[in-house]
């Protein structure tokens, strides 16, 4: 796989109506991509993002095309596939009209962004070796913007925050399918949903959760206040 931030990887990546929105030429694109590649490749490049509100957005069409790459680059080496919000409901909604004894748990978990360990997950891509000095390179610069720092977790608004909070919770994610009774689970961002065939499991399961998160997504829990039990014979 080509991990490249060269303009021939990044310009595969841009709509041509983007750079139309942006009011550039092919030729001013190419050029800006050739001069944001020669700082990274000498590393000194800087990514230009501001706030707003509680999200993190650049609107410079470089920075926004080296982060869709970065991206890019970690969701094919981890494999990763994010949930997909209408085909749990449309799972969900099936479920639901089943007629064998089941029991739904609903959760969330707090300040799920901001309330991951950044720290633990760059070490673990540093320690994995698959991503290229570049790659790492460019995702240590993001934390390391001004605007970024002093802040915990991972910054709203930004693809690649969603793609690293996804590999975050990926052997949480399998314990719980995992699960003595759980024959279905999904998770869209910080909300849960869990199908069990035991009430004595779902019990069990909810007592667990929170441990079992603190444990294999450090920093995490579950927001007890919204955990809930439903027996599936009331939700008909």
């Amino acid at each position: 796989m080509n991990q490249s931030f060269q303009r021939q990887q990044l310009i595969r990546l841009c709509k041509k109506a983007e750079y139309i929105d942006y009011g550039m030429t092919i030729k001013q694109l190419t050029d800006s991509l050739d001069t944001s590649y020669e700082e990274i490749a000498n590393d000194s490049f800087e990514f230009s993002l501001k706030q707003v509100s509680e999200y993190f957005l650049t609107k410079d069409l470089p920075n926004k095309l080296i982060l869709r790459k970065l991206n890019d680059n970690i969701k094919r080496i981890y494999k990763d596939e994010q949930a997909n919000r209408r085909i749990i409901i449309s799972q969900v909604k099936t479920l639901l009209s089943e007629t064998c004894p089941f029991w739904v748990i609903k959760t969330d978990i707090k300040s799920f962004y901001e309330s991951i360990d950044r720290e633990r997950l760059i070490s673990k891509f540093h320690d994995d070796s698959m991503l290229s000095y570049q790659s790492m390179f460019l995702m240590n610069r993001i934390f390391e913007s001004p605007i970024l720092v002093g802040n915990s977790g991972v910054p709203r608004g930004m693809n690649i925050s969603a793609t690293m909070s996804e590999l975050y919770m990926r052997k949480f994610d399998r314990w719980v399918r995992s699960y003595d009774s759980v024959y279905y689970y999904a998770r869209f961002v910080d909300d849960i949903i869990i199908f069990s065939n035991s009430l004595k499991g779902s019990l069990s399961l909810i007592e667990n959760l929170n441990p079992q998160l603190n444990i294999l997504a450090e920093g995490l829990s579950i927001n007890e206040k919204k955990t809930e039990l439903f027996d599936g014979k009331t939700l008909e």
